[in-house]
């Protein structure tokens, strides 16, 4: 769907796909975080009062932690600045960057997503080409998150999908403190990243609706 990319910018937006994409996928392993982050965050307690939003062929959580208003070219903005804000952003962002349309993508990238070069590539490569249509069946099912690295300036979250086939995913996020929210920077060294699991981490913090 996305051969347009060259392979370091479609691995990206594969794992910002979360799995729509077949091509591009980079196997890549995964370390178990500390339950006790900075100044002894708990990183491994849920979000509270999860409920479903449909984006696109897919649902993203919205929790206490956030977002606190989703707008109408589908960006969601206002996350906790807490380990739990930083799962759901990790868990939002991506997927709805991915699945936004031809006319709002824009709105979604500039709120979501740092500005750096590696913005303007997505930028530059994801104008090239328009989305009639995503496949449903393709589409992931977010499942919850695990936070490998925590600050309040920014932190490391590893994905989790399962797909229509009981294949599983897991997806590799930075996410830094900017402006006030919670942003996705896509100019790390690890992300976009996707890894084929088995089976979800007994740390894999499980977002389940409330």
């Amino acid at each position: 769907m996305f051969e347009v990319f060259s392979p370091p910018r479609r691995r990206v937006v594969a794992a910002m796909v979360a799995g729509l994409v077949a091509a591009g996928v980079t196997v890549a392993g995964c370390r178990s975080p500390d339950d006790q982050g900075e100044s002894g965050v708990d990183v491994s307690a849920p979000p509270t009062n999860v409920t479903w939003q449909q984006v696109g062929p897919a649902q993203a959580p919205k929790a206490d932690q956030g977002p606190v208003k989703t707008g109408s070219s589908g960006e969601a903005v206002g996350f906790e600045r807490s380990p739990q804000g930083v799962g759901l952003a990790a868990m939002n962002t991506p997927l709805r960057v991915a699945l936004a349309g031809d006319q709002s993508w824009p709105v979604v990238v500039r709120e979501s997503v740092v500005p750096n070069r590696a913005r303007d590539e997505l930028v530059n490569d994801r104008a090239a080409y328009q989305v009639t249509e995503f496949d449903r069946d393709l589409a992931p099912v977010l499942a919850g998150y695990r936070i490998t690295d925590w600050s309040e300036q920014a932190a490391g979250v590893e994905v989790f999908a399962e797909y229509s086939d009981q294949s599983k995913s897991s997806s590799f996020y930075q996410m830094v403190w900017s402006s006030g929210d919670w942003k996705l920077d896509l100019s790390a060294d690890k992300a976009g990243t996707v890894s084929s699991i088995d089976q979800f981490p007994d740390e894999m913090v499980k977002v389940a609706k409330a």
